[in-house]
């Protein structure tokens, strides 16, 4: 071929060349302008929304590039919140400043959606604890019961024949199907030489979060639970391998329980592994912010499949046998608490997307427990004080509440529901002596109305007196059955009432005896 011949080919084959960049140039910049368009959120929003149900999205935009994969910017969730439920406008479930996502476009472009890395920037969630009870049950239908088989017919036994001749009749053939040829078997074909390339699940692929922050609050309490700084690195496909956990600090209803913490995370397809290890937590003091916090250890481990449809997982969490230090519970009257030994078992398990499936059961026993006030001087000693929780069908059910001593116990039992319905009762068991105190603060503070010489009813043995309080209804308004005579008041207002009478009490015994000089004001 001669130069001449060859050089029109070569122009065009530069300029199919140009015009195939120049496409590209212009599918890269118009795809770009039209997912940071206005069609393009509402196009990004409608495909989340008809994704997820009962929630709504916003997205102020996105953008993509063969180096940086694909980022979506200022992405925010909301609630749906149903009519009749709750009117006031919630916090956004889930604020995100910008996720990165990077595929391998190899994958990508055969049509399989695999990723390389994902990573979130400083997002922000915020759980209502109430609203876990709106999500979809899927329990699992019952299986189909089969109708009983009717049982056979004894056959008639045959007459006699009175001639003693054999029946001539012929006797019916049982009807069979016809049955069809067995299928040959064929031995198991020699594996090939050739190695099977890796499937997809063997690529690695990151989950990463950047400052993160998760808020569970109760909107019936008013308190809230927080995980501050959150950053994780946790691999979600490849080989075995290990990631990392880690928070700045735990806050409870604003007081710090947990400080800077890292957890190693093991990988092994399909599971996260998070080794029993001891963490410190602290016991922050309520009452009076100036009295240094309790520090106590915590054993924690689990196991959780974050590809897997039912996501299980499963917790396991124990506080070994410590002493509670001295606790201040009532700052008013200084009253203080200590053990000589607290523990507590944790285990949690079920699909972490469906609450309904969630189940836990935990237990907690304390040991040789003072408490004592320093105002009036007084001081009870408990021997045991146990308790049981399970949690189940999005209920949390307590079969024993025990607090005992020779003087004065309390037991109880109950459930409440995780939407705020409560069913329970609480026995107070007293001696004669403490009984007719018990009555005097029940006068006092209005929770028997008018003058009765005993509140608390005599036990079995003489020596004992009791009194059964029945809680029922929804929280916080719940009603409790105080009285002989069905003395109804609400739970607000038998808070009320008690706090009101021991800051009369209090205010009495701190107040300065009256005197009859006129000199003093």
């Amino acid at each position: 071929m001669s130069k001449n011949q060859s050089r029109p080919r070569l122009r065009w084959l530069v300029r199919g060349s140009l015009i195939g960049l120049l496409l590209l140039a212009l599918l890269f910049a118009g795809s770009n302008f039209f997912l940071t368009s206005k069609a393009g959120q509402n196009f990004l929003q409608k495909n989340l929304n008809r994704r997820t149900h009962g929630i709504t999205w916003q997205v102020s935009g996105a953008s993509w590039s063969p180096w940086n994969g694909i980022t979506v910017r200022e992405l925010s969730a909301r609630i749906k919140i149903p009519e009749g439920v709750q009117k006031d406008e919630l916090p956004p479930l889930l604020e995100l400043k910008k996720t990165e996502l990077k595929p391998y476009w190899g994958q990508l472009i055969r049509g399989k959606k695999l990723f390389r890395e994902i990573t979130l920037e400083e997002p922000r969630f915020n759980i209502p604890a109430e609203f876990l009870v709106l999500a979809a049950p899927t329990k699992p239908a019952a299986p189909p019961q089969q109708a009983p088989k009717p049982k056979p017919k004894p056959k008639p036994k045959p007459k006699p024949n009175p001639k003693n001749k054999p029946s001539t009749k012929p006797t019916p053939l049982a009807v069979t199907p016809k049955q069809k040829p067995k299928p040959k078997v064929t031995p198991n074909p020699k594996p090939s030489q050739k190695q099977s390339p890796a499937p997809i699940d063997q690529k690695r692929f990151w989950l990463r979060c950047r400052n993160a922050q998760v808020r569970i609050y109760s909107l019936k309490l008013n308190k809230s639970i927080e995980l501050k700084g959150l950053n994780t690195n946790l691999p979600l496909a490849g080989p075995p391998t290990k990631g990392s956990l880690a928070w700045k600090a735990i806050t409870l209803a604003g007081q710090e329980i947990s400080a800077s913490t890292l957890l190693p995370i093991e990988w092994k397809n399909p599971n996260w592994t998070l080794p029993n290890q001891d963490l410190t937590f602290t016991l922050p003091q309520f009452i009076d912010s100036s009295q240094a916090s309790i520090p106590f250890q915590v054993r924690l481990g689990g196991q959780f499949s974050p590809r897997k449809k039912s996501q299980d997982f499963r917790l396991q969490a124990s506080l070994p046998s410590q002493p509670l230090p001295d606790y201040l519970i009532h700052k008013d009257s200084r009253f203080h608490c200590q053990a000589q030994a607290v523990a507590v078992n944790f285990a949690c398990q079920g699909s972490l997307i469906t609450p309904d499936s969630w189940r836990m059961k935990s237990s907690f026993a304390m040991n040789g427990i003072e408490a004592f006030s320093e105002l009036r001087g007084n001081r009870f000693f408990f021997d045991t004080a146990r308790a049981n929780l399970d949690f189940q069908n999005l209920t949390f059910h307590s079969p024993n509440i025990a607090l005992r001593s020779e003087r004065f116990s309390l037991m109880g039992n109950g459930q409440l529901h995780l939407g705020g319905y409560l069913l329970a009762v609480l026995r107070f068991v007293a001696e004669p002596e403490l009984a007719e105190r018990l009555t005097n603060i029940a006068i006092g503070s209005s929770l028997s109305k008018g003058w009765t010489r005993s509140w608390l009813k005599p036990l079995e043995t003489p020596d004992r007196l009791y009194r059964d309080l029945h809680f029922e209804g929804l929280l916080p308004d719940a009603m409790v059955n105080t009285g002989r005579k069905g003395e109804i008041i609400p739970l607000p207002s038998i808070i009320t009432y008690l706090r009101t009478f021991t800051k009369q009490e209090v205010a009495e015994e701190i107040s300065p005896p009256f005197s009859n000089n006129p000199s003093t004001p």
